[in-house]
């Protein structure tokens, strides 16, 4: 039963992904579906180009790379913060607008394309499996992809597995044993600060800090 649904799972996100190349590719030639999505990812906002990397779960290096070309195509536009200077966010120009509008109504008549011959029972029922499915799969992700430590409760046992920042900061951590492989737990958390539990020893870290540190959970026995 589970190799048929894994099979079944793989062949319908070729076979949708293959009608999707063709048929965005009929009204952009120039855009590959990757830039398709960072444009449904920007959508009508305006992001940092860190708020894109996280959103599309990429490094800040391969966002800048598709970002600049998009660029270039006339697809996106850099615009700077009136308040902070500093601060540079990346939003869809007018060309941009109609690839997105592309975009959707792709996927729009995908939806109705794919479920005509189904009923409004069989519909909800398929909606309330495939939720399930979803949530069990973003727990999956969870579970292998790092996050940033503060994005964890109480309670939780972690595994660190990179440390960001300045060596200013990452000199600091490793004072506070919290290097890369490190075993901790999250013994306490509010809005400003986390504890953190330490081999036995406990370590108090402040939000912005515990940021640059990233981490996934840890099962014992699993290691």
């Amino acid at each position: 039963m589970n190799d048929n649904i894994n099979i079944m799972i793989e062949e319908f996100y070729k076979t949708f992904y293959r009608i999707e190349e063709i048929e965005l590719k009929r009204d952009i030639k120039c855009l590959t579906i990757n830039e398709f999505h960072i444009i449904d990812t920007i959508n009508e906002n305006s992001l940092t180009m860190n708020e894109l990397a996280d959103k599309l779960g990429v490094t800040m290096g391969t966002a800048t790379t598709t970002a600049d070309n998009l660029v270039k195509k006339n697809f996106i536009k850099r615009e700077r913060n009136q308040e902070d200077r500093r601060k540079v966010y990346v939003a869809l120009t007018k060309k941009g607008l109609l690839a997105l509008k592309s975009h959707k109504d792709f996927h729009g008549k995908m939806i109705k394309l794919i479920t005509k011959d189904l009923s409004q029972k069989e519909l909800e029922k398929f909606s309330g499996i495939f939720g399930r499915l979803h949530e069990n799969l973003r727990e999956a992700l969870q579970v292998s992809q790092p996050q940033k430590l503060f994005d964890f409760s109480e309670n939780q046992e972690l595994k660190i597995t990179d440390i960001l920042g300045s060596r200013g900061m990452k000199d600091f951590f490793f004072k506070e044993n919290i290097r890369m492989g490190t075993f901790l737990k999250i013994v306490k958390k509010n809005s400003e600060n986390l504890t953190l539990l330490i081999e036995k020893n406990e370590v108090e870290i402040d939000k912005k800090d515990s940021y640059n540190i990233l981490a996934i959970p840890f099962h014992k026995g699993c290691d």
